[in-house]
């Protein structure tokens, strides 16, 4: 990852900037330090230990972190997928209304019972599965609060 340096205030900036981030100084006749982005080309060849993860420039001999971006260096030899998970576990709102509907059938069963014969007869597998679970949970629930009912009034 190539980076111009400012001349005012030292400050790494990206290859394409045209002025500093932090002090505002034209980088217009600043050269780029690194391999450019357009010079990159990865032809699979490359050992993991000898080009970074983050940025795939060329790293020393025995360095234990990247010093254009400061990545730490990855020892395991096992490859990487293309993708990456994404940490953020905040909800959707599928699951949200999942979430609902099932809380909404443990209080009120009929609405697991309505909701879950609606969707199980739908063409996506996961919607049948749900579908089924909420069928189930409905019929579950109806025999608790009939249970729970005749133990109270009886």
């Amino acid at each position: 990852m190539a980076v111009k340096v400012c001349p005012g205030c030292g400050e790494g900036n990206k290859e394409t900037a045209h002025v500093c981030v932090v002090c505002s100084s034209s980088l217009r006749d600043v050269v780029p330090q690194g391999t450019l982005n357009s010079d990159k080309k990865y032809s699979g060849s490359l050992s993991k230990s000898s080009v970074c993860s983050h940025c795939h420039e060329s790293l020393e001999e025995g360095a234990l972190k990247c010093k254009y971006c400061g990545t730490l260096v990855s020892r395991i030899s096992s490859p990487q997928p293309y993708y990456q998970y994404d940490e953020d576990l905040t909800p959707t709102p599928d699951n949200v209304a999942m979430t609902l509907i099932v809380i909404s059938t443990i209080v009120i069963p009929i609405v697991g019972l309505i909701v879950g014969g609606v969707v199980s007869f739908s063409d996506d597998r996961d919607k049948q599965d749900t579908g089924k679970m909420l069928l189930i949970l409905g019929l579950v629930m109806i025999v608790v609060q009939l249970f729970l009912f005749w133990w109270i009034f009886a």
